[in-house]
């Protein structure tokens, strides 16, 4: 008997345990998302470019990369978009493509309109490491935010 008793009352606790869930209305963070969310941080996050490394090998920053800068706004009406700046002059729009994808869209100095298409290599809080292709060459760059 006493082990009948045991056993409805793990089985009760285990029921009562494991039955609670989450809030139904909440819905788990898509990688689109979460990209999203780690680039903007809550709301707009700047980035200081500290490494950049041409077809693997690392190039030894002028001081107008020791000083450059990106930042990142996401659109108020959209979680996967927004609009960004740089320290050299460039702005333009940002759209998430992939759970490690994103684009950016500008207008150069000569009014051509450009786009990169940036693979992330690695994103937190504080750490960003993204790479993309120009004049055959592969560009990668790390950068912090602050």
């Amino acid at each position: 008997m006493k082990k009948a008793i045991a056993f409805i009352t793990i089985l009760f606790c285990s029921i009562l345990f494991f039955g609670c869930s989450k809030d139904p209305g909440t819905t788990p963070e898509t990688p689109e998302a979460k990209l999203a969310r780690l680039l903007t941080g809550s709301g707009n996050r700047y980035w200081h470019l500290s490494k950049q490394l041409i077809n693997n090998i690392q190039q030894s920053l002028t001081d107008f990369q020791k000083t450059y800068t990106k930042t990142y706004t996401v659109d108020a009406s959209k979680t996967n978009a927004g609009f960004f700046t740089n320290s050299d002059g460039t702005s333009g729009t940002w759209t998430i493509t992939g759970s490690v994808n994103y684009v950016e869209s500008f207008v150069s100095a000569g009014g051509v309109g450009l786009q990169l298409n940036y693979l992330v290599n690695n994103i937190t809080d504080n750490s960003l490491d993204i790479q993309y292709s120009a004049n055959n060459k592969l560009v990668e760059e790390v950068y912090y935010a602050y």
